[in-house]
């Protein structure tokens, strides 16, 4: 792990997250920073920039892990429609976003995919009120229980 890494520091547990999967390669947590429900970001545990980047056991195992959060949040949260999205950086951990496609989303700035930075610079503008990080953590609560079982 680096030292003044954001990712690593979540993925050890020095920075609070809203977990809800993890495994030997990869992290999957609600992301608070952005408060919308469900939206959830799939990070590798090691620095690399993309998928390209990935070792064979990473290559294996981050179809499975996508497909399980993916699964999850159409059964637990009743998310049938994403965004995805996966930005590439000179830095940092591999990122994969899954968004979902709230209403609310659509109806402010359609349905194109430059509604996915619109709604989430919206967030992190409008949305870090009490009332909408407990929607945020009930989700993330709700993906953790069916994703481990608890």
């Amino acid at each position: 792990m680096q030292n003044n890494c954001l990712s690593c520091d979540i993925v050890s547990g020095k920075v609070d997250s809203l977990r809800v999967y993890e495994n030997k390669y990869f992290h999957a947590h609600q992301d608070y920073g952005i408060p919308i429900p469900g939206f959830v970001v799939i990070s590798s545990k090691r620095h690399l920039r993309s998928m390209g980047d990935f070792n064979s056991e990473e290559q294996q195992n981050f179809g499975v892990v996508l497909y399980k959060v993916r699964l999850a949040m159409i059964e637990a949260l009743g998310i049938h429609t994403v965004y995805t999205a996966q930005k590439e950086r000179d830095i940092d951990h591999f990122h994969f976003w899954i968004l979902p496609r709230h209403e609310w989303i659509i109806k402010k700035f359609g349905n194109s995919t430059a509604s996915i930075s619109n709604s989430l610079d919206y967030a992190k503008e409008h949305l870090k009120t009490p009332e909408n990080f407990k929607l945020v953590e009930e989700s993330a609560e709700k993906l953790y229980k069916h994703l481990n079982g608890n």
